[in-house]
């Protein structure tokens, strides 16, 4: 008897510890980009946002009703996947909060992209009180890009030098480690001329709003375990800020005609297989 009490006693602190350390522990691995915020992670390795909800009704229902604190739960989860939206930027000078404060429509847009694509990870009953606590995610990529980027329509198409063969590069990484650039949906990033290397165009457009136009990691350590890189990433370490705009990535020319003659304009560059490595 003493056994099973042990055994019991045992299970029922493993639970608790597993249930207060949701809020703590992060919802995504170890070695993503993951901004976290209060009730919210942003992953910028995966373009995905996961959040906590609970149900905090100011409520004296006795019993609670199951729906409606899994409901409520869930709107709230919903509501911290907004909030965290919100920090996102889209492009130099283009932040997604102030287009919501602009323009009404994308508000509602992403309210309504956030009912509709939001999935429920995990859900429990909080002890005692009965009530929900849920954890769910919304991928940024797919609708919601769709929506934010610029349309096919208005996007130039840039002119590719042929090259026959394929290219023995997996993907390509910036290390802007030592700069201040700040991670944001699209990136400029440009030669030491001030022309445009990789951006949204016509012929990339379909392919950066499935996965993203670029993706995020703290370190080279860390992007070389993701198997969106590859076995074999070609690395870029002289990379600067822009003096004038620090969301504005500046490479010297002579490096990125170099990777133009391995076949990263179509085998890499249209494939949107870029990183760049940020504080």
């Amino acid at each position: 008897m003493v056994r099973l009490y042990k055994i019991a006693l045992t299970v029922f602190c493993l639970l608790f510890v597993l249930h207060t350390a949701t809020a703590s522990a992060s919802m995504f691995k170890k070695h993503d980009y993951v901004i976290t915020l209060k009730n919210a992670e942003i992953n910028l390795s995966l373009w995905s946002v996961r959040a906590v909800g609970v149900d905090n009704r100011d409520s004296t229902e006795q019993p609670v009703s199951p729906k409606a604190s899994e409901d409520a739960a869930l709107l709230d989860a919903r509501n911290n996947i907004n909030r965290a939206l919100k920090r996102l930027m889209i492009k130099p000078d283009d932040a997604l909060e102030d287009r919501i404060l602009i323009f009404d429509d994308v508000d509602r847009k992403i309210d309504e992209l956030i009912k509709k694509n939001t999935i429920i990870l995990k859900r429990a009953r909080i002890k005692d009180s009965g009530r929900f606590e849920i954890i769910a995610e919304f991928k940024i990529t797919g609708e919601l890009l769709d929506f934010l980027f610029t349309k096919n329509d208005e996007l130039q198409k840039v002119s590719e030098k042929i090259f026959h063969g394929r290219s023995m590069y997996t993907s390509i990484i910036f290390d802007a480690s030592e700069t201040d650039f700040a991670p944001i949906l699209q990136p400029g990033i440009l030669d030491d001329e001030g022309k445009p290397y990789h951006q949204l165009d016509r012929g990339n457009r379909s392919v950066a709003v499935k996965y993203g136009l670029v993706r995020y990691f703290r370190s080279l350590e860390d992007a070389k375990k993701s198997k969106f890189t590859g076995k074999r990433p070609y690395i870029i370490k002289d990379v600067k800020s822009d003096k004038y705009n620090p969301d504005y990535l500046v490479v010297p020319f002579n490096i990125l005609e170099k990777v133009n003659t391995q076949a990263f304009k179509k085998e890499i560059l249209k494939k949107c297989k870029v990183i760049i490595i940020t504080k």
